[in-house]
């Protein structure tokens, strides 16, 4: 009898032991789910494409940081980003000017932000249209005066292009107007449509017209084709037209070249940092953008002339 009680107090001492221990590695799994910090980041839905596999790759590196990414427009996200709603913005274009009047109002100082590559804004046609270069000047004369029309410079088009990109809040529009119409007012009118892929859905239902988007989004793509554009650079040399390339844009031959960019909400924040600086400077994300064709921000590359 004495040996079946000592038998039972062992037993249960040994389960207490157990339940201790369970609860010991309940709170040490507590404890590593509260280290893990929550990281909100919204994207430009016209270069999420892009940028989804490096920030995959973090999110999956960095086992401290869990990333809870929304795309939206450019505009949407920029202005959950000023409101304070999430940690960093991935956008292809600098603050708009009623961002830029807002932030002055209020006593908002521009946020720290870091390049991570460059793109280019493209207008883009089927293969097989006639059309085969631009003139950055005409194609300003002709989106500031809405009674110009393309068939004038262009007698070769069997109709008149409808100008296709994505909808008034997306970052395409404001780089139209900061790159292309240099900040004048646009009249000509434009087929605006929901997203950066029903760009090119809709240029291979409704072909003959011309398509603007980021060269990202027709990188490799057999249907289309990014036109040439002539221009005068910034030391008033005229730089002729040249296929749009990853070489071309890192040499400049190109007018209208875009930046893709981060901003950081509060660079005391350590795990956005480390975001940043990772999509920005780690080999790893530089080497996936330059092998993507864009030019990536602070990677060295060594252009070969094959003449």
């Amino acid at each position: 009898m004495k040996m079946m009680n000592m038998m039972k107090i062992s037993l249960l001492f040994l389960m207490m032991i157990l339940i201790s221990s369970c609860n010991q590695e309940e709170k040490k799994q507590d404890k590593k789910l509260n280290d893990i910090k929550i990281l909100k980041v919204y994207c430009d839905e016209a270069i999420y494409k892009v940028l989804k596999s490096p920030l995959m790759t973090f999110d999956s590196i960095d086992v401290k940081v869990n990333l809870q990414i929304t795309q939206t427009t450019a505009f949407d996200a920029m202005k959950m980003f000023l409101a304070g709603e999430c940690d960093v913005i991935l956008l292809p274009r600098n603050y708009t000017h009623y961002e830029d009047s807002m932030m002055a109002v209020y006593g908002v100082k521009p946020h720290l932000r870091m390049p991570v590559a460059k793109d280019a804004l493209v207008f883009f046609v089927n293969y097989d249209s006639p059309l085969d270069t631009l003139n950055d000047k005409e194609i300003v004369d002709l989106i500031l005066n809405k009674n110009k029309t393309f068939k004038e410079y262009y007698p070769i088009l069997k109709k008149e292009p409808l100008l296709v990109t994505n909808n008034n809040k997306s970052s395409e529009v404001e780089n139209i107007y900061q790159l292309v119409s240099k900040k004048q007012k646009i009249n000509k009118a434009f087929q605006l449509l929901e997203t950066s892929d029903s760009i090119k859905s809709f240029m291979l239902k409704n072909t003959g017209n011309i398509g603007i988007g980021y060269f990202s989004n027709i990188i490799g793509d057999p249907q289309f084709r990014a036109l040439p554009i002539g221009f005068v650079d910034s030391s008033g040399k005229y730089v002729f037209p040249r296929t749009v390339h990853q070489s071309n844009i890192l040499q400049g031959f190109y007018p209208y070249i875009v930046t893709y960019w981060i901003y950081i909400q509060d660079q005391n924040n350590d795990e956005a940092m480390r975001l940043a600086r990772f999509i920005s400077k780690h080999p790893t994300a530089q080497k996936y953008f330059n092998d993507y064709g864009l030019v990536p921000a602070y990677a060295r590359i060594n252009l070969i002339d094959e003449r």
